[in-house]
């Protein structure tokens, strides 16, 4: 059985006449047997020939005269085909007689030994005449078929390992131009689902006749076709058969449409301008298998873009129920606890003496505050990916920066030791002090997560080549290391954390985010003794800002 790609070639033999698909692309064919200027040419060398033996006509024998006729039936066979022979043969062979065997300038033969070899000399040159365009002929079909390969492996190597729709279309259009010597045009359906010329290839159009430009269309040529045609490439594509010149269908069309098929339907059509010159066996068959590979291509660019696809739903898939995982458990945890609280203080029967009341109060304001970061995180993360969050660079000062950070986790932090380590001289930054600051806030819940109650977090800065170096350190068992090249992938978390809350993953990615807009890196490691370090790094600010003292005295 068939494969579909083969489906439209088999179409096209069964619409296209024989004729069409019989003649050559160079030399006679049957219809041209009656070319006048074939004809005189193989009449003017038979007239050379009988100058020139009358001319030494003592010295020349009969049989030697003969043999020199030979001559323009050779070449007429050789040159113009059998037909321009024939003539000759039949010329010479009166000649012959009227001119050299007695009477002369009679059609009449005394000697009737003579009538034999007039008979022979015809059929050795009707044989002569058939053998050489036979040989001819075969010649020709040698030279195509070694150009055929040659453009079959070309085409091949040129389109092998291609997986984009244009590229294709132009390789295929300029491969079959070149060869054909045609212009070739390849349809696909593009915007709104309409078929459209997406390339267009004519090598008969030089560099004198380029002035358009326009893209998909070669050597100065329009990229578009007229409507007619278009019409009829339309009625190809959608009916994935064979249309245009020479066929049942819509045959006053000059271009010739093949659809390019894959799984039994057409994904473009591929029109070559037939006009009045047929191809050739060969031609045909080269240009099936031209089809019938670029069929293949784009059936493999079909299941490219299928496969992608279904990465693309199997890649929001996994962000989906991770997103839903970690939301579902970030939520979760801080709305019981709010809940628990509120519902214990709205007990009618429990007495809770003012430090319980304010223990209580301690943990619906740490629960909302935590559901917050979690909406501010969310929304973040979306302002992110569209785009609509813009930086607002500035000279700053990290030690502010830092503070500031630090003041918005007061209430996390009342338990926890905060050590800031920032030498005086520590240049300024070139940043978006309210992005640092919220990246800073990230890293330092982050290390809470995951530090054991009451260890200090570290928070450190220091000059590195040309930028400055900010680290949150923490106390902790560290981060595995098959999690340090994924901890700031988007919804990634890890499960061995020391309090059993480990985030909803958007946090770390929202850091990266931040830093790399500035044109900085941020990294993960474990420290020398133990625990996590966060590092990013912004770059130091040209100068710094200018302060006006109170007195009124600017300080650089």
């Amino acid at each position: 059985m068939e494969s579909p790609q083969r489906e439209p070639v088999s179409g096209m033999k069964e619409d296209i006449p024989d004729s069409m698909r019989t003649r050559q692309i160079d030399g006679p064919s049957p219809d041209d047997a009656l070319s006048v200027k074939h004809h005189a040419v193989s009449l003017l060398l038979v007239g050379l020939v009988t100058v020139l033996s009358w001319r030494f006509s003592k010295e020349l024998k009969p049989l030697n005269i003969a043999f020199l006729y030979l001559i323009p039936v050779v070449l007429s066979a050789s040159w113009w085909g059998r037909w321009p022979s024939y003539v000759a043969a039949l010329t010479s062979v009166i000649l012959f007689d009227v001119l050299f065997i007695p009477p002369i300038f009679h059609f009449t033969v005394y000697d009737t030994r003579y009538v034999g070899s007039f008979f022979m000399f015809l059929v050795i040159a009707f044989i002569i005449g058939g053998k050489t365009e036979e040989l001819r002929r075969e010649a020709q079909m040698a030279r195509l078929r070694e150009k055929s390969s040659r453009t079959l492996y070309e085409f091949a190597r040129n389109i092998a390992g291609i997986l984009e729709l244009e590229v294709i279309a132009r390789v295929l259009c300029t491969q079959v131009a070149e060869t054909l010597e045609r212009d070739v045009v390849a349809l696909f359906p593009l915007r709104k689902k309409e078929l459209e010329v997406l390339y267009r290839h004519n090598p008969l159009l030089r560099e004198d006749n380029k002035e358009t430009g326009e893209p998909g269309a070669s050597m100065g040529g329009s990229r578009n076709i007229d409507s007619a045609a278009m019409a009829v490439a339309g009625w190809a594509y959608r009916n994935a058969k064979v249309a245009g010149r020479y066929t049942e269908t819509l045959a006053e069309c000059q271009y010739l449409f093949l659809p390019l098929i894959s799984k039994g339907k057409a994904e473009g059509v591929l029109g070559i301008h037939i006009g009045e010159r047929k191809l050739f066996p060969e031609q045909w068959r080269l240009l099936e298998t031209w089809v019938q590979l670029a069929a293949v291509l784009i059936e493999r660019v079909k299941l490219k873009e299928a496969v992608q696809e279904a990465a693309l739903i199997a890649e929001s898939e996994r962000l989906h129920t991770a997103l839903f995982n970690s939301l579902s458990h970030e939520l979760k945890t801080p709305l019981s606890t709010i809940i628990a609280a509120v519902s214990a203080l709205m007990d009618p029967g429990e007495y809770y003496s003012p430090g319980q009341k304010k223990d209580l109060l301690d943990e619906i304001n740490g629960g909302a505050r935590r559901l917050e970061r979690v909406v501010e995180n969310l929304l973040d993360t979306a302002r992110l990916e569209s785009g609509m969050l813009e930086l607002k660079p500035e000279s700053c000062d990290l030690e502010d920066v830092v503070g500031t950070a630090i003041g918005q986790m007061k209430d996390l932090l009342r338990d926890t030791p905060v050590e800031v380590r920032i030498p005086r001289d520590l240049p300024f930054v070139r940043a978006d002090s309210v992005l640092i600051e919220l990246v800073l806030v990230n890293l330092i819940d982050n290390a809470l997560k995951f530090s054991p109650g009451g260890s200090a977090i570290i928070i450190s800065a220091r000059g590195k080549n040309g930028s400055v170096e900010v680290s949150v350190a923490d106390m902790g068992k560290g981060i595995p290391e098959a999690d340090l090249v994924k901890i700031f992938d988007k919804f990634y978390r890890v499960t061995d954390c020391e309090k059993k809350v480990c985030g909803s993953g958007l946090g770390l990615s929202i850091c990266k985010a931040v830093i790399e807009s500035h044109g900085g890196e941020i990294q993960a490691a474990n420290g020398e003794g133990g625990g996590a370090v966060m590092s990013f790094t912004l770059p130091r600010a040209e100068k710094c800002p200018e302060i006006k003292l109170e007195d009124g005295v600017e300080n650089g």
